[in-house]
């Protein structure tokens, strides 16, 4: 009936004896599979039966190697006709089904499974990750190695890197702004969680925390749940694992866990104490109103009540040595949005201590927050510039942060009224005093907020098309100068995420042509 089976017979030979393959032997088997543009259905019918048993086997085995999860992610891109979902559900049914504590193993196989399918999508009650927390949340909790300067003196549980989000608000419907999230790397300790990032230093006190939870957002129709902290008179943080699925997931179980134990420790929290992951219910954030990013047109207006008798340029710029130079005899500043800062850390030389003590100090330790300066850096230069050129490259543009105030304590996940008021005010003295002729926004929250002055300006359209062969292309805005040139503003996405550098640079060299 099958009479071209044998053809295949390789597949499931090598399938069955694949922890005994030779690395070359494993090459060459990958190389065969990548060979494969589909199987045939008589092959997929006749072998499915074993093949999905032997990944079922590997899976409750708690102990799958590299090998077979290359196998296994292969096998479910060539044979996309095949269940392999349903035994991704078996498995986690199996495991999840035991009243007993998860082992060590089980949680290993739970994590590779987020890390290599988008589980929780098979998953909408959210069961996976409830069951990790109640894990964290109840085994001993053991002391990482940390030898970050932030750790220092303290008892560190929990290292992960994360995105900081956002929630705010369009059209009166509110949604997390997952697009605009801060990369960061989240630290636990006895007392306290703390955030390093590209925004600066956050640390929430354990004992300041009156709720936690795991919730669930909906950009679109996709499943993105997030953790939310609520500290005493402050904002809600909102934490998205790093990555769209997988091992982020597990990452947010295990924070959730873990800082759920630390609190039941803390003597003033019997609320909390009280608590049990199993009552936690899924549930939309709270009622906030946060203010709306927007495009130009709808820029945030200039307050008719302000009054500063000082000038409202507390924060000053970093200016490269070559500004005035510049790029392609372009004076360029690079705005950004605001600094997270504690406030006897706050001065006005902070941004400037932030570029030349930090990022362009090779001998400083690097942090994740260095990444969206690293980011940016490739978008505008158009390659991965090597640390010999970073300086040379720093010293041809000046950076500044629109926000003069520090994002950091009650009611500062979003910069206020007020705040964007002053900043817009120091943002034109920042145009009449070093007059750019280009600027280079990071985000199109904060191009919304710039002044509401000057005019529209050329749309910026790619040349050719990208790599998915659309032509894109990007608004921007002008301002006058004093000196009768005009200073053209190009918004770009945040370099914090998600951030194709290479495609930004197309924009960017137009720009600065």
């Amino acid at each position: 009936m099958f009479e071209n089976l044998s053809k295949y017979d390789w597949l499931i030979d090598n399938l069955r004896n694949i922890d005994k393959l030779s690395e070359s032997e494993i090459e060459e088997f990958e190389e065969k599979l990548r060979k494969l543009d589909s199987l045939p259905k008589y092959v997929c019918k006749e072998y499915k039966e074993e093949i999905t048993s032997l990944i079922k086997q590997w899976l409750l085995s708690s102990n799958v190697s590299e090998t077979q999860w290359r196998f296994i992610n292969n096998y479910t891109i060539i044979t996309s006709n095949l269940d392999i979902c349903g035994v991704i559900d078996d498995v986690v049914e199996e495991i999840l089904s035991s009243d007993n504590m998860l082992t060590e193993k089980e949680i290993r196989t739970l994590r590779e499974i987020m890390g290599n399918w988008d589980s929780l999508e098979y998953h909408p009650d959210n069961s996976l990750m409830r069951s990790l927390a109640y894990y964290y949340e109840n085994k001993p909790l053991s002391k990482l190695n940390c030898t970050a300067p932030i750790a220092k003196g303290k008892n560190c549980y929990v290292k992960c890197n994360v995105y900081q989000v956002q929630q705010r608000s369009s059209q009166g419907r509110r949604f997390y702004d997952y697009r605009n999230g801060v990369r960061c790397t989240l630290y636990i300790f006895d007392k306290s969680i703390e955030l390093v990032g590209d925004n600066g230093h956050i640390v929430v006190l354990l004992d300041n925390i009156i709720d936690i939870s795991l919730i669930e957002g909906r950009p679109g129709e996709d499943f993105v749940p997030l953790l939310s902290i609520t500290p005493k008179n402050c904002a809600n943080i909102y934490i998205d694992g790093e990555g769209m699925y997988g091992e982020g997931y597990a990452d947010l179980a295990e924070i959730y866990g873990t800082v759920k134990q630390l609190i039941n420790k803390q003597p003033d929290n019997n609320d909390l104490a009280a608590s049990h992951i199993e009552e936690v219910e899924e549930k939309v954030a709270p009622e906030e109103t946060p203010i709306e990013p927007t495009l130009k047109h709808q820029s945030v207006q200039q307050n008719s009540q302000k009054d500063f008798t000082e000038s409202p340029i507390y924060l000053q710029p970093w200016i490269g040595a070559d500004y005035e130079y510049g790029i392609n005899g372009h004076k360029v500043l690079v705005l950004g949005a605001s600094h997270y800062a504690q406030p006897e850390e706050w001065n006005p030389e902070f941004t400037i201590q932030m570029v030349r003590d930090y990022y362009l100090n090779m001998e400083v330790e690097r942090e994740p927050w260095m990444r969206t300066y690293t980011k940016f850096e490739r978008a505008l230069a158009g390659y991965e510039v090597p640390i010999t050129e970073r300086n040379a490259l720093w010293d041809k543009f000046m950076f500044w942060n629109f926000i003069q105030e520090p994002m950091n304590g009650p009611n500062k996940s979003q910069p206020s009224d007020d705040a964007i008021y002053r900043g817009q005010d120091a943002f034109l003295e920042i145009l009449s005093t070093y007059q750019p002729d280009r600027i280079i926004v990071w985000g199109d929250g904060l191009y919304g907020w710039l002044p509401d002055r000057g005019q529209q300006g050329d749309t910026i359209k790619l040349q050719e098309p990208w790599k998915d062969g659309k032509f894109y292309e990007i608004e921007t805005w002008e301002y006058p100068l004093p000196n009768g040139l005009v200073c053209k503003v190009l918004p770009i996405k945040h370099p914090a995420r998600d951030f194709a550098w290479d495609y930004y640079h197309l924009f960017i060299k137009q720009l600065l042509l």
